[in-house]
């Protein structure tokens, strides 16, 4: 079988292992996306009914705090730690290959999946995939994540807004938020 390829982007490294799930191969990674400049999309909320979600990440959800549960279940789900240091407003930022496993001519697709202001989406760069694509990748990675909910991994991580410090994170599966003036 041919190594994948890709067309929104260069695989750098993998970084974990693979998790099969909706069609796809998610393969944590090193990547970096054609163009300069890229938007979150397919957003976390978006591709998920809040009522069918634990009490807890429903919260999160409403409160526009979801990348502290995402952060959590990558931790669990792929062994890789998500978290960005001294990115202003961003506190996950990681990359994935989605490899289709039921078309091996489908070219292989790159993705970042960041949050801003803890509000998590997914970012596939200037050379996207076609809106149908986009949204199949999303709806089976946030399954993915959505599968285990309750299988969270402890951490605890801080970012810097303009006039205050967020503190947040997960220990025994209950998720805290705290921000400070600076």
């Amino acid at each position: 079988m041919a190594p994948p390829t890709f067309v929104n982007g260069t695989l750098l490294d993998v970084i974990g292992p693979a998790r099969a799930w909706g069609g796809f191969n998610f393969v944590p990674a090193e990547i970096k996306l054609n163009g300069n400049s890229y938007s979150s999309e397919c957003y976390f909320r978006d591709h998920s009914s809040t009522t069918a979600l634990k009490p807890d990440l429903e919260q999160l959800v409403q409160l526009k705090q979801d990348a502290i549960w995402v952060a959590s279940r990558i931790i669990a789900e792929f062994g890789v730690n998500p978290i960005v240091q001294d990115v202003e407003k961003t506190a996950i930022s990681i990359g994935f290959a989605a490899v289709s496993t039921t078309n091996s001519e489908r070219p292989a697709t790159l993705f970042y999946c960041e949050d801003y202001y803890l509000r998590t989406g997914l970012a596939f760069g200037d050379s996207e995939p076609t809106s149908n694509i986009r949204n199949e990748i999303a709806q089976a990675f946030w399954e993915l994540l959505l599968k285990d909910a309750g299988n969270t991994a402890d951490f605890k991580a801080s970012y810097v807004g303009a006039t205050w410090v967020a503190t947040f994170g997960c220990r025994g599966g209950v998720f805290k938020y705290r921000e400070e003036p600076i």
